[in-house]
């Protein structure tokens, strides 16, 4: 039995990857996929897992930083706690700057304050440093 040909589309953005991810829950066809996936993107075919495919997609494609940054968007509510996420409005990444938008002047004074600490760990969630600055507004 074969994937759908639509499993079998280059990826060509973050987006698609995780869309590629959720519809393979299981690892019946990983093994095809990233072989089939490397020979199209020219890539090497020897990857052990879907996870080292995408990986070396990402960072062959530049767009390693760029789902590191996504991941920890999407893990803020988890990394900042509920009354932090419920004062959120917007959060957006761009030429290293991490910018958050806060609904609550109290939150956005208390979140200045320590954005040197939340820098910190943004950039130990992603592994490597990446945000070289965290502006609150």
């Amino acid at each position: 039995m074969h994937p759908p040909n639509a499993m079998i589309d280059v990826v060509w953005s973050f987006d698609r990857v995780l869309l590629v991810i959720s519809v393979l829950i299981g690892n019946q066809y990983c093994q095809k996929l990233c072989t089939l996936g490397a020979n199209t993107l020219g890539m090497p075919n020897d990857y052990k897992s879907l996870e080292d495919a995408i990986k070396s997609f990402l960072e062959i494609h530049g767009l390693d930083e760029q789902a590191a940054i996504q991941r920890v968007i999407s893990r803020w509510p988890e990394l900042m706690g509920a009354p932090i996420e419920q004062q959120t409005e917007k959060l957006w990444f761009r030429a290293g700057i991490f910018y958050v938008k806060m609904n609550s002047p109290v939150w956005k004074h208390e979140l200045h304050i320590g954005r040197e600490k939340i820098r910190q760990l943004l950039n130990d969630q992603m592994g490597k440093e990446i945000i070289r600055e965290v502006r609150i507004i």
